[in-house]
């Protein structure tokens, strides 16, 4: 049997999602059985999708799982600000700005780095890999703690980018899982420089 994506090897395993049959470069394993690389974020969402808040899904260090992909929500700039900003500017000239923010930034964290783009005409990116993170921190406000948003800021050795914040939803949970990669990956990290 040979393999789906390197059909000039031979396969080493059969992927426990999809059934093809992969090389041992392309097999991944996950709570003990076999995936191919390419189906990994499928697996690992369905897992989470379907165990209890319980189930804890371990991915391998060489693969990068996504946290969060993709534009930051209106609402979350809207009531990111405090009370007397919502009384005075919230319901006029707050919901026009906090509909362009919503286009304007891009995020995406994973247990390997965080992306923040920035701009709607000019882009500006913003990349600080997980390992050079010093430390994370959440704040919320009243207003915030109700809709269950907040700003966490991210404290790095990047040169480019030393302090890095961004409001989100869910912010504690946001933290401690941005806080477990950190740690992770920066343990990888050492072990590779010592190999």
């Amino acid at each position: 049997m040979k393999c789906f994506n390197h059909p000039e090897r031979e396969a080493a395993g059969v992927c426990s999602f999809s059934g093809k049959p992969f090389c041992s470069e392309e097999l991944v394993e996950i709570q003990g059985k076999l995936y191919g690389k390419m189906y990994v974020d499928q697996v690992v969402s369905q897992l989470k999708n379907t165990g209890s808040h319980s189930t804890r899904v371990d991915v391998p260090p060489e693969i990068e799982e996504t946290h969060f992909d993709g534009k930051i929500d209106w609402k979350v700039f809207h009531f990111s600000h405090g009370f007397l900003w919502l009384l005075i500017l919230g319901w006029n000239f707050g919901l026009v700005s906090s509909w362009l923010s919503g286009f304007m930034f891009h995020l995406r964290i994973t247990n390997r780095r965080i992306v923040l783009e920035r701009g709607l005409f000019s882009k500006r990116s913003e990349d600080v890999d997980m390992y050079r993170v010093r430390d994370i921190a959440y704040s919320q406000g009243i207003i915030q703690r109700i809709f269950k948003i907040g700003t966490i800021t991210v404290l790095s050795d990047d040169t480019s980018s030393p302090v890095l914040a961004f409001p989100c939803r869910n912010p504690r949970e946001t933290k401690e899982w941005m806080k477990k990669s950190f740690l992770l990956e920066r343990r990888r990290m050492t072990t590779l420089k010592v190999d």
